[in-house]
């Protein structure tokens, strides 16, 4: 038995250096598999960001036309409406749901705007002719007192000349 462990160590110590070089590349193999696996997951993960990000772009959309002006907002719609740029098959509907929603939600908010506008545009309007309205009664005003003014002077002469005339008249 002594001499079948002796000749088991022999073999070992002639095919242990090959099992430990071959260990060795199976180790160097699965850690490149390992590598490429992780590198794959990574850009899958980066992928599926992307698209989350771009959907979520579209979806927040609607809260950049806060005080945003008609023109701006038609600007935002617009984008909404634009195909996205990635392959996005797996997420289609979410990403198509996202972009109904959003040119939804801006349309009503450019309607919103252009109605806010045009009601803004119109009181300008109204107070611009209110303004010269009143600017024409200050005229008006202003040319009824000089000529008042003017009258009274009038009167005022022509009520000393009488007086000087009275005057005039005594004295002689």
């Amino acid at each position: 038995s002594k001499a079948v462990i002796a000749h088991e160590r022999e073999l070992i110590d002639v095919i242990g250096p090959e099992e430990t070089r071959l260990q060795a590349l199976q180790d160097e193999w699965d850690a490149a598999i390992a590598r490429e696996k992780a590198a794959k997951a990574e850009a899958e993960r980066l992928r599926v960001l992307n698209i989350r990000l771009a959907i979520d772009a579209v979806r927040g959309l609607p809260l950049q036309a806060v005080g945003a002006t008609s023109e701006q907002i038609a600007e935002l719609i617009e984008r909404a409406k634009a195909p996205f740029e990635i392959d996005a098959q797996e997420f289609e509907i979410e990403a198509k749901r996202a972009q109904q929603d959003a040119v939804e939600r801006l349309t009503a908010t450019h309607a919103a705007a252009v109605a806010e506008e045009q009601r803004r545009e119109e009181f300008r309007i109204a107070k611009e002719l209110e303004d010269r309205r009143i600017a024409e009664e200050r005229a008006e005003l202003a040319r009824l007192r000089a000529a008042e003014i003017k009258r009274a002077a009038a009167a005022d002469r022509a009520e000393r000349d009488r007086l000087a005339g009275l005057e005039a008249e005594r004295a002689r």
